[in-house]
C-alpha cells in the first residue's frame, strides 16, 4: 500500500524529479531545495488540465465534497489534487504559514437492487506540507451503506465508516506534533410501522477513536463506545416527522491517562433523550434538528460528570430556485482532557448561503461563531477565571462546473479565536484552490 501512496505522490505532485534532485543534493552535502507556493500552484494547474483533481477539506485530507455529480453512474473513479495556503498552521499566537498539497484516488459504487441499495466508497490520499514536512501523511477513507427493505413497512440501514486525518491543531493543547486520528463507526438502524402514523425506531452502533498521541487530544479524548437507541416516530401524510428517541451509551477511554479529570477509571456511561424534528414549514422552508438532554457519568470520578442541553436546530429557506439560506444553532457539552477542567459547553451559530449564478457557476458564503466555556475540575484546578474561548470564522467560495464531471472550486477563509487565556488566541487566513474529476 505504501507503494500506491508513493505513486499518488509522484503523479499528483510531480515529486519523482524533485526526489532525485534532493538525493543528489544530500549526497553532495547541500541542503534540499524547498519548493515555492507558486511552483505548487503551477503544478496543480497542470495536473488539473491533465484531469487530476479533487478538493481538500478541513485539516487537509478528509473526504472532499464538490459540485461534480457522481450520482449519475453506478461506478465512478475519482482522481484528485488541491493546493492550500494556511497563514497559521498550528493555530497559535505565533503564526507559522505553510503550503499544503493534497492528492487522492477514489472509487465509488452506488446501485439499487430492487428495494435494496448498496453504496461503497474507498479513497487513498496523500497530504504533503512544504515547510513542516514531518506533518506529511498517507491515509485511507472508506465506507459502506446498505439501505435495506424487509418490506415497504420495515426498513433501515447497515453502515460502516473509516476515516483518517490529522487532529485539528486547535484541539491539541498548543502542541505542534503530528497526531494522526483514526475514527471508525458501525451502525444498524430499523424503522417499522406500528399503526396509523406511528413507527418504531431502533438502532445499535459502535464508535471508536484512536490517535497517534492520545494525550495531546484536548477535546473528545480517544474512546470506544457501544450505543443503543429506542424510540417512536410520528409521520404526517405530507411527510413531516417528529421522533422521541432514548440513546444509551457505555464506553471506555483508551487508557486512564486519556480519561478526563484524571480519575482512576476509564469507563463511562451516557444517556441522551432526544426529540428529533423534520418539518417542511412552507413549500420553500424547512426545520430540521433535535432538542435533547445529555447525562454523562464517568465511573469513580464525580468531577468528570456533566449534564445539560444537547440542541441542534437548523432552518433553511429558498426564496428562489437559485438562492438558499441556512441557519443552524446548537448547544452541547463535551468531555475534556485538560489539566484544569473536565468538560466544556459549546454554543454555536452558523449562517450560510449558496447562490447558483448560472447553470455552471455558483457562490457560497458561511459565517459561524462558537463560544466555548470550560467547566468542571481537573487534576490541577484553575486559579483564575474559568477559560472562555470565542471562535469566529468567515468563508467565501466560488465554484465552476467546467465539464459534466469536472468542477473547480476556490475559497478563502478567515479564522480568529479570542480567549481570556491569552495563550489560546490566534488568527489565520486559509486559501484553497480545488478541482474534482470523475470518470
Amino acid at each position: 500500500m505504501r507503494s500506491f501512496h508513493h505513486l499518488i505522490d509522484s503523479l499528483l505532485f510531480g515529486r519523482l524529479p524533485q526526489m532525485r534532485r534532493d538525493w543528489a543534493r544530500e549526497k553532495a552535502g547541500r541542503p534540499r531545495q524547498r519548493s515555492t507556493f507558486l511552483a505548487s500552484v503551477s503544478h496543480f494547474v497542470l495536473c488539473t488540465l491533465a484531469a487530476v483533481a479533487l478538493p481538500a477539506t478541513a485539516q487537509y485530507g478528509g473526504t472532499p465534497s464538490s459540485a461534480a455529480d457522481f450520482s449519475l453512474k453506478p461506478f465512478s473513479v475519482i482522481v484528485a489534487a488541491s493546493a492550500t495556503h494556511d497563514s497559521n498552521i498550528f493555530k497559535t499566537r505565533l503564526a507559522n504559514a505553510d503550503n499544503i498539497g493534497t492528492g487522492s484516488v477514489g472509487l465509488r459504487f452506488d446501485k439499487p437492487y430492487g428495494l435494496q441499495t448498496i453504496q461503497l466508497g474507498y479513497t487513498e490520499k496523500v497530504v504533503r506540507y512544504d515547510r513542516f514536512s514531518y506533518l506529511n501523511f498517507e491515509g485511507r477513507d472508506y465506507f459502506g451503506t446498505w439501505l435495506w427493505y424487509a418490506s415497504p413497512r420495515v426498513h433501515g440501514t447497515l453502515t460502516f465508516n473509516h476515516g483518517e486525518s490529522l487532529t485539528p491543531f486547535y484541539d491539541t493543547n498548543l502542541s505542534r506534533l503530528r497526531n494522526l486520528r483514526t475514527t471508525e463507526e458501525q451502525a444498524f438502524t430499523l424503522e417499522g410501522w406500528i399503526t396509523g402514523n406511528w413507527h418504531v425506531v431502533l438502532g445499535a452502533s459502535q464508535n471508536q477513536q484512536k490517535s497517534e498521541r492520545s494525550a495531546l487530544v484536548a477535546i473528545q479524548p480517544d474512546f470506544q463506545a457501544n450505543n443503543i437507541e429506542v424510540g417512536v416516530k410520528y409521520i404526517t401524510p405530507p411527510g413531516n416527522s417528529v421522533a422521541l428517541v432514548q440513546r444509551s451509551t457505555r464506553g471506555e477511554y483508551d487508557n486512564i491517562f486519556a480519561n478526563p479529570g484524571g480519575s482512576s477509571s476509564s469507563d463511562y456511561r451516557e444517556t441522551l433523550s432526544d426529540l428529533r424534528i423534520s418539518w417542511n414549514v412552507t413549500a420553500r422552508s424547512a426545520l430540521n434538528g433535535s432538542v435533547g438532554w445529555r447525562n454523562h457519568h464517568t465511573e469513580n470520578s464525580i468531577q468528570s460528570d456533566f449534564s445539560g442541553p444537547a440542541v441542534s436546530l437548523g432552518y433553511s429557506w429558498l426564496p428562489t430556485s437559485k438562492l438558499k439560506f441556512n441557519i443552524v444553532a446548537s448547544q452541547d457539552n463535551y468531555p475534556l482532557q485538560d489539566p484544569s477542567y473536565s468538560y466544556s459547553q459549546r454554543n454555536a451559530i452558523v449562517l450560510g448561503s449558496t447562490w447558483e449564478i448560472t447553470a455552471k457557476t455558483g457562490m457560497r458564503i458561511a459565517l459561524d461563531r462558537s463560544v466555548t466555556e470550560y467547566r468542571g475540575i481537573g487534576p490541577i484546578p484553575a486559579t483564575g477565571p474559568a477559560r472562555k474561548d470565542t471562535l469566529d470564522n468567515a468563508e467565501i467560495g466560488l465554484y465552476w462546473k467546467a465539464l459534466r464531471s469536472l468542477a473547480l472550486d476556490a475559497s478563502i477563509r478567515r479564522e480568529q479565536r479570542t480567549s481570556n487565556s491569552i495563550l489560546n488566541n490566534f488568527d489565520a487566513t486559509v486559501g484553497r484552490i480545488n478541482a474534482t474529476l470523475s470518470f
